[in-house]
């Protein structure tokens, strides 16, 4: 019983052990360089014929295959002209009490549709590698175009998609009812050149 019961022990040892060891290896979304959903960033550019506008479409060329547009800035005499540009500001950085904290926001900008009531749901959605495990929270505000977010992280590396619902009331009427004007942004968010993202894959429309 004795000898059994050192056997059960050993035994029961090898195996915390090894759950343990997989249980401590991180999530390292460098890792995944080499996914097919991985991408990397270029750009696109054309110029007017009658003018001195440019039109710049942001690229991401996965390693299937795929390619997909993100931010569409327009630039007139060079300089950027926002109301006609879609894109966003990003900022990042590291909460000063918890290292491991990542914390940023998002300010998404879109062509107005006329100047009425304007009411709006913004979506954003990026993947967390923390500590053995990939998670993707998403956060949601009403009625603005910034978004904040934060979450525990083993980098600081910001891969995901953001989607953005704007409803203007400009007044129209059709067939006696209210009709709004609807605006929908929907692309890919990275803070990085090359990288692992997965919303590549269902972000394809080509920018009209």
């Amino acid at each position: 019983m004795i000898r059994a019961s050192i056997i059960v022990l050993i035994l029961s040892l090898i195996c915390g052990c090894e759950e343990s060891t997989k249980k401590s290896i991180p999530i390292d979304l460098d890792s995944r360089i080499n996914h097919l959903d991985s991408y990397e960033k270029s750009w696109l550019s054309y110029a007017g014929e009658e003018d001195s506008t440019i039109r710049m479409l942001e690229m991401y060329v996965s390693r299937r295959g795929d390619t997909v547009f993100g931010k569409d800035m327009v630039y007139k005499a060079g300089e950027l002209d926002t109301l006609n540009s879609i894109f966003y500001d990003f900022e990042g950085y590291w909460s000063k009490h918890d290292d491991s904290l990542l914390k940023g926001k998002i300010k998404l900008y879109v062509p107005p549709k006329g100047d009425g009531v304007v009411t709006s749901k913004f979506h954003l959605t990026l993947y967390q590698a923390w500590r053995d495990s990939l998670y993707l929270p998403t956060f949601t505000v009403e009625n603005t175009n910034e978004i904040e977010f934060e979450f525990h992280s083993n980098s600081n590396i910001v891969v995901g998609g953001l989607m953005y619902y704007r409803f203007t009331d400009n007044g129209k009427v059709e067939k006696g009812e209210e009709v709004l004007d609807v605006s929908v942004v929907e692309m890919p968010v990275s803070n990085r050149e090359r990288a692992y993202n997965g919303f590549i894959a269902t972000f394809n429309e080509i920018p009209e």
